[in-house]
């Protein structure tokens, strides 16, 4: 059932009609012009966080985009390593990801994944960057593909 409603989250982008409406009346009251400074500083200090981690945990040869906004970082790992495959590893080990295969055309993205920084608080991004470190610092020890 965990799997289920994990493949349910990383693929499902549709919002049902009352959702939506819901949304555009918050918009049109103004809600989201008092909240964005809110949201801006908390995505950042998050950001920020996961910034650091990455840099301080990361093996050699991972790079990682910084977002110029929202809430995601898209990770690169070497060439030899499938992130699709290294997956089930990293979900046992704790930490969640997109692989990123399904935003790329043909076989490419093998050695992408998306990260999200939204949900959890600084100190578990620490702890979720160490995890998942750990696990791609094994995988290139294996020549894993």
């Amino acid at each position: 059932m965990a799997q289920l409603a994990a493949a349910k989250q990383n693929t499902d982008q549709c919002a049902g009609g009352l959702g939506q409406r819901l949304v555009e009346e918050y918009g049109r009251s103004g809600g989201f012009e008092r909240h964005l400074p809110e949201a801006r500083a908390l995505y950042a200090s998050h950001w920020a966080a996961l910034s650091a981690a990455l840099t301080r945990q990361m093996p050699e040869g991972v790079g990682w985009t910084e977002p110029t906004g929202g809430f995601l970082t898209w990770l690169t790992l070497p060439d030899e390593l499938d992130t699709v495959a290294l997956r089930p590893a990293a979900i046992a080990g704790g930490v969640a990801y997109v692989p990123g295969p399904p935003f790329h055309v043909g076989d490419n993205g093998r050695n992408t994944l998306r990260l999200s920084f939204s949900h959890l608080t600084e100190s578990e991004l620490e702890t979720a960057v160490g995890r998942l470190a750990a696990i791609v610092r094994l995988a290139k020890q294996a020549g894993a593909r």
